[in-house]
């Protein structure tokens, strides 16, 4: 693994962590990743790359850290306890 050197991501500054990642069963025999952490004083991942040796790539991006999230079950939900173990 490997710090890369500071870029920004929407317009945060950040630092990457990169490596190669094997993927035992996978069509790719690795992936080449990237996680970046911002540089601020509450350093959180704010994204990451990921290149595919067969070809490829994928990007996301982390946000809103810290926010609440508002759930409601779907009408039709059926509780936990009436499932079997």
């Amino acid at each position: 693994m490997t710090e890369t050197a500071p870029t920004t991501i929407d317009g945060q500054p950040v630092i990457g962590i990169h490596g190669a990642v094997p993927v035992p069963g996978s069509p790719h025999s690795t992936v080449t990743a990237t996680l970046y952490i911002s540089r601020a004083s509450n350093p959180l991942p704010v994204g990451a790359t990921y290149t595919y040796s067969g070809g490829g790539s994928a990007t996301i991006r982390l946000s809103h850290w810290g926010e609440t999230v508002s759930l409601t079950p779907p009408a039709n939900a059926i509780p936990d306890s009436k499932l079997e173990p």
